[in-house]
């Protein structure tokens, strides 16, 4: 396996990554009191039914053009894992323009290839690239459902940091909460 910088030769071949899961867990947000008295907690709970996450998250001609501009503008990281030359998995990693702070886009592994240290790969280089731009943080955002992720951002240093409810409009995926991760550099 390869990290290299994405080409803009190479977005097509994005959209041939899986980048769906399935959970048999979520976290799930708990908030008790009102106004500025309240309390929140957070915990994972078994799914009675896993999450199958198939729609509502895919790599369309949308997000693929505005990551195309993203890469010719050059303020950011875009990396790619190759195997043999096919992009198995991507990194998306934005400058914040209004703080010193890289926004993580996307970090997807296709689920082919998951489990191989490809994710772990990708966003230590984003770690070491966001110490050398001298930033403070990287943020994301995640959902609830994505148990596998959420504990991957927490082995990596990541903590959260915030959450919002509700976040995801499109009924495909309403029953989805938000949360926010940060690492401090």
């Amino acid at each position: 396996m390869e990290l290299r910088p994405l080409h803009p030769s190479e977005i097509g071949q994005l959209s041939e990554i899986d980048p769906n899961y399935v959970s048999d867990s979520e976290l799930v947000l708990e908030c008790e009191g009102q106004g500025l008295q309240v309390t929140f907690r957070i915990y994972e709970r078994a799914r009675a039914v896993p999450y199958v996450k198939r729609a509502g998250y895919s790599l369309d001609a949308n997000y693929l053009r505005g990551l195309l501009q993203r890469i010719n503008a050059g303020r950011g990281l875009y990396l790619g894992a190759y195997e043999a030359d096919k992009v198995v998995g991507f990194l998306d990693l934005s400058l914040e323009s209004w703080r010193p702070v890289a926004s993580l886009e996307w970090i997807v592994v296709d689920s082919a290839w998951r489990g191989k240290g490809i994710g772990k790969a990708l966003l230590q280089e984003a770690i070491a690239w966001a110490r050398s731009n001298n930033l403070a943080a990287i943020a994301l955002e995640t959902q609830t459902t994505n148990i596998h992720a959420c504990r991957f951002y927490e082995r990596m240093g990541f903590r959260i940091c915030g959450f919002q409810d509700p976040f995801y409009f499109n009924p495909l995926v309403e029953e989805e909460k938000a949360i926010y991760w940060i690492y401090e550099l």
